[in-house]
């Protein structure tokens, strides 16, 4: 099999048409591929628009508040039967081994009696996984829900989304600042982060 730097350094252009080619043909091939994926999930999106609001797709658990703390409104509006249902109809569309698939769907009970330790991790990490899956389609309908609006109070929810998102980022950067820095470097910055929070309007 010829390497690519063998092809370049060939300095044969006849042989490197032909390389071209076949590099190209599957750049080709993979673009028609994402194009039609594409237009399938926007389509299934934005038939979900009047049946089920984008909020159904967003977890409706929250964590225990500290003590001190006062209790976060979830963001998910639907039922956790609900969403847990979808979460797992979306994970079985995305995993593709059979094997995995299987463990998946296995109760956890059904999973820590039965799997060796291996499958057993790999199947808590797909749990994981699948809330960040099923929020791909929570964004997608909401994306489609936007399309749909008058253009006024589309280009509002438009930059609405856009605050959300920054604050979102904000708290995942103080997050991380919290797990990978001293006591100190995380207090000074979490004044910093949580102001520049309150300041995102």
């Amino acid at each position: 099999m010829t390497t690519l730097k063998q092809v370049i350094e060939a300095n044969d252009t006849i042989l490197m048409a032909t390389e071209f080619g076949k590099a190209d043909s599957i750049v080709n091939a993979v673009e028609d591929k994402l194009k039609d994926a594409k237009e399938t999930s926007n389509a299934i999106a934005s038939a979900f628009v009047g049946i089920h609001p984008h909020t159904h797709f967003l977890s409706p658990r929250v964590s225990k508040p500290k003590d001190g703390e006062k209790a976060k409104k979830p963001k998910g509006t639907g039922t956790i039967a609900f969403y847990d249902e979808h979460r797992i109809a979306n994970a079985v569309g995305r995993i593709k081994d059979k094997q995995e698939r299987e463990d998946f769907l296995l109760s956890d009970a059904e999973a820590e009696a039965t799997l060796p330790v291996a499958r057993y991790k790999r199947r808590r990490v797909l749990i994981q996984q699948s809330s960040t899956w099923i929020k791909r389609l929570a964004n997608a309908i909401r994306k489609a829900e936007i399309e749909k609006m008058p253009k006024e109070e589309a280009e509002s929810a438009r930059n609405k989304d856009k605050l959300v998102q920054a604050r979102e980022k904000a708290r995942s950067l103080g997050n991380w600042i919290t797990k990978n820095f001293s006591e100190d470097t995380s207090k000074l910055c979490a004044t910093h982060i949580n102001a520049l929070i309150k300041d995102i309007k």
